[in-house]
């Protein structure tokens, strides 16, 4: 039974690794993604102040 608990906690430390993982690549993918869509929100502000000049008076 001590070979079957040696495999049970092997198991579990790499599924905690995989996790901290992924956990990783998705704060990377997150970032990159708040990333595209402030500059995306950012030119279509510079689009929209250069076709309506007279809207930044409101």
């Amino acid at each position: 039974m001590a070979g079957f608990e040696k495999f049970k906690n092997a198991l579990k430390k790499a599924e905690e690794e995989r996790h901290e993982e992924l956990q990783q690549d998705i704060r990377k993918v997150r970032n990159v993604i708040e990333k595209v869509l402030s500059m995306a929100m950012e030119n279509t502000a510079n689009v929209a102040r250069t076709r309506y000049s007279g809207l930044e008076m409101f």
